[in-house]
């Protein structure tokens, strides 16, 4: 039976990797570039504690050549991109720090409305269809900030519902200080909203 403790996987230095980034040829902007290519590479390996041997398997390119692109030398091939992508499961954008989109699935919607992460997460989570055409059709908020507002109205009112149904004397709730201040939250979170809108978003909130 192998005992051995895993090995951790530990990020390359950022200095070393930012020296080896100004070694190379290419242009500011692909230094720039490298340099984040490197340090999301390196956050990823680490945060998943995945090492070079098993990007090898997973992926088929070379140990040589992920140690390069993990210190900074060498920018990522294009067609060695989707596979290194698929294995971490972050977008091809976000690798190439271009982008700060991270999840390999949202990489489409992305590119198509320009959405971050938080707000794509809340879009899925949004079953009425009149509420996402409100939502986008949109001209006064940006709708990166409108589906941020739109979940936490929905995390407020939830709780606002859940604190009122653990409450047996409904009577007294106006008075009471947990009520008052979560009843602000949403009142806060429903800043600028339209009741429409907000009748649309109660449809989402159990």
């Amino acid at each position: 039976m192998n005992n051995r403790k895993k090995r951790e996987i530990v990020s390359t230095d950022t200095a070393e990797i930012i020296e080896n980034a100004e070694k190379t040829s290419y242009s500011d902007y692909d230094k720039a570039r490298l340099k984040a290519q490197a340090f999301r590479l390196n956050d990823e390996m680490v945060n998943q504690q995945i090492g070079i041997p098993e990007l090898v398997k997973k992926t088929g390119i070379s140990q040589g050549a992920i140690s390069q692109y993990k210190t900074g030398k060498v920018l990522i091939k294009e067609e060695l991109l989707l596979p290194l992508c698929k294995a971490l499961g972050v977008s091809r954008n976000y690798l190439r720090g271009t982008a700060d989109v991270k999840r390999y699935d949202n990489e489409d919607l992305n590119q198509m409305f320009g959405l971050t992460d938080d707000s794509i997460s809340t879009m899925k989570n949004l079953k009425n269809k009149e509420l996402l055409n409100l939502i986008f059709e949109n001209d006064e908020i940006e709708v990166d900030f409108l589906l941020e507002q739109t979940m936490k109205y929905m995390i407020a009112k939830n709780k606002l519902n859940t604190y009122i149904d653990s409450q047996s004397d409904n009577d007294r709730l106006d008075y009471d200080e947990m009520y008052l201040k979560l009843l602000g939250d949403m009142q806060y979170a429903s800043f600028n909203m339209s009741q429409e809108y907000i009748r649309l978003i109660d449809r989402n909130v159990k």
